[in-house]
């Protein structure tokens, strides 16, 4: 079965601010990286602990990330006992 996904607030702070500097730099772009996304946390769903964990990060803690597809963008989560948090919408080239 399947468990829910649940985006924390900061995640989806994140990713507003993400899609707005795309924006800023081709109008309809923004939206691309929130489809990007979308899909990325589609593949939580449905792969959940065989995604890849995140480096620099205690692997006992569960966290893992799967990229987006186009963007340097990554889905930061950890799958709890009745639902997969995501924790941040992660740029693959900052700290």
């Amino acid at each position: 079965m399947r468990k829910p996904l649940r985006v924390d607030a900061a995640a989806k702070a994140e990713l507003r601010a993400a899609s707005r500097w795309y924006d800023e730099q081709r109008r309809g772009l923004g939206r691309e990286l929130i489809s990007a996304i979308d899909e990325a946390m589609t593949r939580v769903v449905r792969l959940g602990p065989d995604c890849r964990p995140v480096f620099g990060v205690e692997p006992d803690l569960g966290v893992r990330r799967v990229r987006a597809k186009r963007f340097p963008y990554a889905v930061v989560f950890m799958e709890l006992p009745k639902v997969i948090r995501v924790i941040a919408i992660m740029h693959e080239r900052r700290r």
